[in-house]
């Protein structure tokens, strides 16, 4: 044959291999434009066609389907087949929600080692979520060896891109130092990176800069304007510090009506400070009208959550039958628990509620206006701003 006849075999491969490939591109498509318009059975048909002729998108499409209950049944043992098909051939999209689902024990383990496996696949391929959760597991050592040198590279990468939980989790490394030098300055510009794209956390933490100085000028005026943002979208920890901030007039007026308008929403987030502050305010009635049975339900809520002092609280509450009926049995028990955590004015109690009735001594000197020396209103849990991690 010559060159000729060569040459013209040649470009009639390249022709033939494009027309080949168009199908399926056009299948896709088409699939895609039935499964658009809730034509599933239509649109699943052309899917597992190209999955059986070992189109990686479609075993992709599959997955996500099964996996999302998306126009079929969920299935999270199908959707982990399809899934791992594609990612093993290089999808990323596919191999990150693989790893998620090999994480949290969806059609799979928890299988740890199979998580971080796949987030390397799509975390190589550029996806920053990945990179964000890849990092996170070689600095825990989660599914292999700890490798936070390895994990900080991958951070990096996806914080420098602008991925938001990234960039704030850089941020506490630096202003922690841990595993990088120690560099208020440039943790503030994550946080900043990362506020911007409005994370709460990173907006937290750039107010207790301000609070306490850390490579800003301090500024409580300025660390009460990052808390009442971050308040204001449903935060409680902020809600919690502005609450605090209104109570003893730290860069703001003092206010305790605000005040107690803070720790209630904090509290109505399980937030166990708040809830054991609002207790106290419906105790005194400070900021709010005095309300036992509601201070009683606070306070169950933090003693719950293991709180020594609103375990104290309640034991009060039911040793003196305040918002609740009067109950020794339940108050001793309560007195325990808090003593057993060193809370010392509890076993005072503690004592006194095991003698049971006829009331004790000090229980018939007992009248309304002395609750507040009892309860002791004055301890309102005042703990500073600190920075969160989470």
């Amino acid at each position: 044959m010559g060159r000729g006849g060569i040459v013209f075999l040649l470009w009639m491969s390249g022709v033939l291999t494009v027309l080949w490939s168009m199908p399926v591109y056009a299948d896709i498509a088409d699939a895609m434009k039935y499964f658009n318009r809730g034509d599933y059975t239509k649109a699943f048909r052309e899917f597992r066609k190209l999955a059986n002729e070992g189109n990686v998108e479609a075993y992709f499409i599959l997955g996500r389907s099964y996996a999302e209950g998306d126009g079929l049944d969920r299935d999270y043992g199908k959707a982990i087949d399809f899934l791992r098909s594609a990612a093993d051939s290089g999808h990323a999209e596919a191999a990150l929600m693989l790893a998620v689902l090999a994480e949290e024990g969806r059609g799979v383990g928890p299988d740890a080692h199979m998580a971080r496996r796949y987030f390397r696949i799509a975390a190589d391929k550029g996806v920053n979520e990945a990179r964000f959760r890849l990092a996170l597991m070689l600095e825990r050592g989660e599914g292999g060896a700890l490798d936070p040198s390895e994990g900080l590279r991958y951070l990096k990468l996806a914080a420098d891109e602008g991925d938001p939980d990234a960039a704030f989790h850089y941020g506490t490394l630096l202003e922690e130092g841990r595993y990088v030098p120690r560099n208020f300055e440039l943790a503030y510009d994550y946080y900043d990176l990362a506020a911007l794209q409005g994370h709460l956390n990173a907006i937290y933490n750039i107010g207790v800069m301000y609070f306490y100085g850390r490579g800003l000028l301090a500024s409580e005026e300025e660390a009460f304007r990052y808390f009442e943002i971050a308040a204001e979208r449903g935060f409680p920890r902020a809600q919690n510090h502005v609450a605090w901030m209104y109570k003893y007039g730290r860069g703001i007026g003092q206010d305790f009506e605000k005040s107690a308008r803070y720790y209630r929403l904090a509290a109505e987030q399980n937030f166990p400070d708040a809830q054991l502050n609002m207790g106290l305010y419906l105790v005194a009635g400070l900021g709010v009208a005095k309300n036992y049975d509601e201070a009683a339900s606070y306070f169950e809520d933090a003693a719950r959550q293991g709180d020594r002092e609103a375990q104290f609280d309640l034991g009060l509450m039911y040793f003196y039958g305040l918002g609740v009926e009067q109950n020794r049995m339940i108050a001793s028990e309560l007195f325990r628990l808090s003593m057993n955590k060193g809370l010392d004015r509890a076993e005072k109690f503690y004592h006194l509620a095991l003698q049971g009735l006829p009331k004790t001594e000090e229980e018939e000197e007992f009248e309304p206006e002395d609750i507040e020396d009892i309860f002791d209103v004055n301890r309102l849990r005042e703990e500073e701003p600190k920075q969160n991690e989470n």
